[in-house]
């Protein structure tokens, strides 16, 4: 038997834990040639081409520098989980397996269905961190996608999750979207958090060269970058993307991105503002927003934010900020009354409307801007998300309300935090506070 076991667990649907003991694949090419041979004309390249140490991991040094640290100081740390979040395929579980091949401990993990009540995360977690590993060499549980936990009180999976972190004797690592919603509030006390940067499609492009020349693939570099940053980020979804167009036919050019089919055929909002500011045609403008990932209240930004680069002549931007005002107007009515049928009206204002309201197409190739208000918004969500989840620790020590503890008492927390790092440093521990809101109360 090997001694790098993975323990999967999940969860069926009546509750019953279900566990599968698999040795790694260097073992598991000892067996028969005609198992081994369609094992792996099967197997996923995601899987195949996985990261198998944390030096094959690309563009994520920091994040797993804190993460080995943790794994090795457990025992000292008084953050008994750590919370690691970011975009799809950006490493996150990768670098978790890949962390526990590096230590030589095992890895138990746990894929839950969206019942992930009180009952199962005791049943489960709770089981995991009381057994010894199996081979005594210590190990690391992951619990993946935690955003179905459920918070609340009839369901108590989160507060389950509590109990349970602050008597493991192993380190539990854990992965979500957003670790700043508000039912982590119990949960955030407990751990660190760190975030995991979206990979830059060069580092992208970079991997899926090397999978081309491992897999004997007759590639066109430029077909390569496109399909990395069709990716968005998500090295999986383009490891995915390149053994379907190629792993049969192994060969990859511009022609064949075709295959991919609607997936990646998501357009981009500077694509569909194009159309709008271009054409004239209603029929074929109304769609131009169809397939753009950003909603609607963030496409009237774009339009609002470009429109005046484009329409240079006073009475079509007249017109323009006309048809744009009804639809704000219908995207009002929407809020207020939740009568979402306005979309159908609001939606052909914006796209149609602005693009008739032209006397003549702008024959200059202009550069779309991102609006202000959204980056603007985003600061703003993110830099809250933080100075509550930092003001309800202050209340909980204070015994006051969240509130008073926000208006009253963090302004001069934050304050001492900047003059005296020794001050600071008491304050963070007393709190407890995670490494991201360590950075934002001294900053």
């Amino acid at each position: 038997m090997c001694s790098r076991l993975v323990v999967l667990t999940c969860l069926a649907p009546m509750g019953k834990r279900v566990e599968e003991n698999t040795c790694c694949y260097s073992c598991r090419q000892s067996r028969s040639a005609g198992k081994i041979r369609s094992f792996t004309m099967d197997k996923p390249w995601t899987l195949k081409y996985a990261p198998k140490r944390s030096d094959d991991l690309i563009g994520q040094e920091n994040p797993l520098i804190q993460l080995k640290r943790f794994v090795l100081e457990y025992k000292k740390q008084k953050k008994r989980g750590m919370v690691i979040y970011g975009s799809s395929g950006c490493g996150k579980t990768s670098s978790v397996h890949a962390l526990a091949d590096d230590l030589g401990l095992e890895i138990v993990e746990i894929n839950a269905s969206d019942s992930r009540n009180k009952d199962a995360i005791e049943s489960i977690v709770g089981g995991a961190t009381r057994q010894m590993s199996l081979f005594g060499t210590g190990k690391i549980i992951l619990i993946d996608e935690i955003d179905g936990l459920a918070g609340n009180k009839d369901r108590g999976g989160v507060q389950a999750l509590v109990r349970i972190l602050k008597y493991s004797v192993f380190p539990v690592i854990m992965t979500c979207d957003d670790p700043y919603d508000k039912k982590y509030s119990a949960l955030r006390k407990e751990i660190d958090i760190v975030q995991f940067m979206p990979l830059k499609y060069s580092e992208i492009s970079g991997a899926l060269i090397d999978i081309c020349k491992k897999e004997g693939i007759d590639f066109d570099e430029s077909a390569v970058k496109q399909l990395a940053r069709q990716s968005d980020g998500d090295l999986r979804a383009a490891t995915n993307d390149l053994q379907t167009i190629a792993g049969k036919s192994k060969r990859l050019n511009m022609a064949d991105l075709d295959m991919l089919g609607e997936r990646i055929k998501k357009e981009k909002i500077e694509e569909a503002l194009l159309r709008v500011f271009k054409m004239k045609d209603p029929s074929i403008v109304q769609e131009a927003f169809y397939n753009v990932q950003e909603d609607i209240n963030a496409q009237m930004m774009w339009i609002d934010e470009n429109l005046p680069k484009e329409y240079k002549d006073p009475a079509s931007l007249a017109r323009a900020y006309d048809y744009l005002s009804r639809a704000d107007v219908f995207l009002g009515r929407i809020r207020r009354r939740q009568h979402w049928r306005f979309l159908a009206t609001a939606g052909p204002l914006m796209s149609a409307g602005v693009a008739v309201s032209k006397d003549e197409r702008n024959p200059a190739e202009i550069k779309y801007s991102r609006p202000d208000r959204i980056l603007e918004m985003w600061k703003a969500k993110m830099m809250n998300q933080k100075r509550d989840s930092i003001s309800t620790k202050i209340a909980d020590g204070c015994h006051v309300s969240v509130r008073r503890a926000r208006q009253d008492i963090l302004p001069y927390v934050r304050a001492m935090c900047k003059k005296n790092k020794s001050v600071s440093d008491s304050i963070m521990a007393a709190l407890e506070l995670s490494t991201d809101e360590s950075q934002w109360l001294s900053r």
